[in-house]
């Protein structure tokens, strides 16, 4: 093996690494100011957007719901409406603040 070759396999190895060690830290997270790890950021994201998703659809309920109905929206007026109300991945509860809905654990 030529010497340049030589060179070139280890730049190709560090370089691998480094993609790796980016993978992982994008994925696990890096340790906070306490030393630990909030978890996989990967799956905490995909909580996030979820939980904002079900609320908005939940608001878009509440709109439809809001054209037959003069009282103010709550969970149980549209669940006695037969509309579905999905749980926050989380375990956090929803609330209704006139048309928007706010999470407990997604503010």
């Amino acid at each position: 093996m030529l010497h340049s070759e030589r060179g070139n396999a280890m730049i190709s190895l560090l370089m691998a690494m480094v993609i790796l060690g980016t993978l992982y830290l994008g994925y696990v997270g890096m340790p906070d100011f306490r030393g630990k790890r909030g978890g996989p950021v990967a799956i905490e994201n995909t909580r996030d957007v979820a939980c904002k998703i079900q609320r908005q659809q939940i608001e878009r309920d509440i709109d439809i719901w809001k054209v037959d109905h003069t009282e103010e929206p709550s969970l149980d007026a549209l669940k006695g409406a037969g509309i579905f109300i999905p749980a926050c991945p989380e375990h956090g509860t929803y609330d209704v603040a006139g048309s928007h809905v706010v999470c407990s654990v997604h503010k």
